[in-house]
């Protein structure tokens, strides 16, 4: 059927373009949304431009501020976090895996606000263990899984399990009042 790679060969447009016209279109497609240097980086391959091009187009990119890579990060993290309900970890690694860099990573994780992060994993746990008897090792576990697989600490994945049994137990034993 031909080489593995064929796929990608007609994806990249055969037409070549000039720099400021690539550095034009990549701006628009900065300015609609945010976009890190690899995201930009794989949109000027598909357009066909070397990289040597490609370095000169995301130096001009950055230095008009169409390319931010710190920039990027902070809406990622707050965009997953809100939205998608992700944990510090999965947001990490996705950073991670579109190349940013650690610094940036950890600026933007920090402006995740520890209460309202808490208060999400609470409300997460509690969501999934649902109709679940935390007290059965394999329901526990299931819950457990489930909450690292949205990328939240194992630390703060157990103590909230943990606050979810002791308030169920609170419940079904209230301590006694006395009169």
């Amino acid at each position: 059927n031909g080489s593995p790679w064929q796929n990608d060969r007609m994806m990249i447009k055969k037409r070549r373009i000039s720099i400021q016209t690539a550095v034009m279109q990549m701006a628009g497609v900065c300015a609609r949304s945010e976009h890190c240097e690899s995201e930009i980086r794989e949109k000027l391959r598909q357009l066909g431009l070397g990289s040597l091009n490609s370095d000169e187009v995301m130096r001009q990119l950055v230095e008009d501020d169409f390319v931010n890579n710190a920039r990027y990060a902070k809406a990622f993290a707050n965009d997953k976090f809100r939205l998608g309900q992700w944990g510090r970890v999965k947001i990490q690694a996705a950073l991670a895996a579109k190349g940013v860099s650690e610094n940036d990573i950890k600026a933007a994780l920090s402006e995740i606000d520890e209460t309202e992060y808490r208060e999400t994993l609470a409300r997460l746990a509690s969501t999934q263990a649902e109709g679940v008897d935390l007290e059965i090792y394999r329901d526990r576990a299931k819950v457990i899984r489930h909450l690292l697989s949205r990328g939240f600490e194992s630390t703060l994945v157990i103590e909230a399990i943990a606050e979810l049994r002791r308030e169920r137990a609170d419940a079904m034993y209230p301590e006694d009042e006395d009169d």
